[in-house]
């Protein structure tokens, strides 16, 4: 396209001094789209390295979420191994408590008995010494 007619599709007739602006005009829009091209082809890679950063932080949180499903796992796991543990634990511990208050009250009451059979002691009373 030649820069008459660049001027004239644009509505500027050569003879009204239009036609100087219209390719000043044309020519600013070749420049923008030279400039356009080059900024585009200069961010394609910086719009790659983007997306990779965009996919590595999805990994990373991809990684994270699922260490913490795991730990979050392990410790309600943990936590029911314990319980049962220390009910169990729990269970024998007042059995072994009961075992000795009965043998505690079999020991109280032969001592009981044991008192009872013996005589009341007699005890002397302490005298000062004599002069």
């Amino acid at each position: 396209m030649s820069e008459s007619s660049k001027g004239a599709s644009l509505g500027a007739s050569p003879a009204d001094g239009t036609a100087l602006m219209s390719q000043h005009a044309a020519q600013t829009r070749i420049i923008v789209e030279a400039v356009e091209g080059a900024v585009s082809r200069s961010l394609d890679p910086i719009k790659a390295d983007i997306r990779e950063i965009k996919k590595d932080v999805r990994k990373l949180l991809i990684g994270l979420v699922t260490g913490f499903l795991i730990l979050a796992g392990m410790v309600l796991t943990s936590y029911r191994w314990l319980s049962t543990d220390m009910l169990s634990a729990s269970d024998r511990l007042s059995d072994r408590i009961s075992a000795l208050e009965k043998s505690t009250t079999r020991a109280d009451q032969k001592l009981e008995d044991l008192i009872a059979r013996l005589p009341p002691a007699t005890t002397a009373i302490p005298q000062p010494p004599r002069k």
